[in-house]
């Protein structure tokens, strides 16, 4: 077994989720709010993306970068789909940023997003402090996690 640390400098690490080809990890990190639940305009509320590289059979972790910020709230539960799209629930609803880190959009959910999972292909099940939603979007749109469990459009196996 190999334990070690492989990244730091964070404040508050909360999720982690891997690109669809597993090449990419992306961590956000909420240090903008306190414990006390307060905020901090001056700490993170950030998603920073790693590349995985392999060095004498040992995973390391590379050029640490800013991939996406959230403008309201923290970026609290995070997911990729099929194509690379990374997802994060943000304190106005459901952000989603390119692969290459552009925001492409957002779902606005009173109350903000905590965290969510893809469901079947075009499901988003979304939840927050007092609530469940079901988001309906493309028929195409899947989570990462299920392309490798061969979930076809109908949501059943393949």
């Amino acid at each position: 077994m190999d334990t070690r640390v492989v990244a730091d400098g964070f404040g508050k690490p909360n999720g982690i989720c891997f690109s669809p080809d597993e090449q990419t990890v992306y961590i956000t990190d909420t240090d903008f709010v306190r414990g006390d639940g307060n905020t901090d305009a001056r700490r993170a509320r950030t998603i920073y993306g790693f590349y995985i590289i392999q060095r004498h059979n040992a995973p390391f972790l590379t050029n640490r970068r800013v991939f996406a910020y959230s403008d309201t709230g923290v970026p609290d539960g995070i997911k990729c789909d099929t194509v690379g799209n990374v997802y994060s629930g943000c304190g106005d609803g459901l952000s989603v940023w390119s692969p290459g880190g552009s925001l492409i959009g957002k779902v606005l959910i009173p109350g903000g997003v905590a965290n969510f999972c893809f469901g079947r292909p075009g499901e988003i099940f979304l939840l927050n402090e007092t609530k469940f939603w079901v988001l309906k979007v493309a028929q195409h749109v899947k989570g990462a996690l299920l392309e490798g469990m061969g979930i076809d459009a109908d949501g059943k196996g393949e």
